[in-house]
């Protein structure tokens, strides 16, 4: 369509006249990756090559698509036209390692840029950024990297208990008996109580925290304070007795037990 060896007429010229634009020219389009082209290449083999890109997925469906080992499932892509919502769906059942229906990864090390980014544009502040419908909703926090013995490092949670938000560590135990999460924090709905807990490892020893609402629950410390902070206070809680550190070593009891 253009003749680049044209003495009379600039490409600038041409594409002018053509009514393309230029950049298409100047730059040629950067390649799709394999993952691309292997996902492109099955819903033109699933979908009919018509209607817009939101029917084309609306309809299509990609079965027994990974391992072998993953087989008799379904992945599906599709929209919710009145929603503008795009939707992944996966019917996997128990897996043996980590999976996820949807995974985001930065490979280059070099790379110091958020890998997933939510923008919202409502301003009437009532539609969350981030919404999580689960029986058991949590999110993991996995520090990567690390190399010390201790298998629960850099490993935590955020967890939804009925009225209870916890966050937890992860133990460091490996046997599979006993691994999971310990308790560090909890908060309890405001409507519920509007109590906090802090030093039990699992969320129930705080029971009903005593029958009150709006109080702080404090466990025995396991192991109470025995050095000094220089410049800070240390508050714990020593059979049933609620007792202040000073930076100089004093220890008050600030209520018996």
């Amino acid at each position: 369509m253009l003749d680049r060896a044209d003495k009379a007429l600039s490409i600038r010229r041409q594409c002018m006249l053509l009514g393309i634009a230029r950049s298409g020219v100047y730059r040629p389009p950067r390649p799709a990756n394999d993952n691309d082209l292997a996902l492109m290449r099955r819903i033109d083999e699933t979908v009919p090559l018509r209607g817009s890109i939101s029917e084309r997925l609306e309809s299509f469906s990609a079965k027994n698509i990974g391992p072998p080992w993953r087989k008799n499932t379904m992945t599906t892509i599709s929209t919710k036209l009145d929603e503008g919502a795009l939707v992944i769906t996966s019917n996997d059942g128990h897996l043996d390692s980590a999976s996820a229906v949807l995974e985001v990864s930065a490979t280059n090390p070099e790379y110091n840029q958020p890998v997933l980014r939510i923008k919202q544009a409502g301003t009437s502040g009532g539609a969350a950024s981030i919404r999580i419908d689960d029986p058991n909703p949590d999110i993991e926090f996995v520090e990567t990297g690390l190399t010390g013995p201790d298998p629960g490092a850099g490993k935590f949670e955020i967890a939804v208990q009925a009225d209870r938000l916890q966050i937890n560590g992860r133990r460091a135990a490996v046997s599979p008996n006993e691994k999971g999460f310990d308790t560090i924090v909890v908060f309890q709905r405001p409507a519920a109580g509007g109590n906090i807990g802090i030093g039990f490892k699992e969320a129930k020893d705080f029971k009903e925290f005593g029958g009150g609402r709006g109080v702080i629950v404090i466990a025995n410390a396991s192991v109470a304070p025995s050095v000094n902070i220089a410049g800070a206070g240390i508050v714990y809680v020593e059979d049933g007795a609620l007792k202040y550190r000073g930076s100089n070593g004093t220890v008050t009891v600030i209520a018996p037990a």
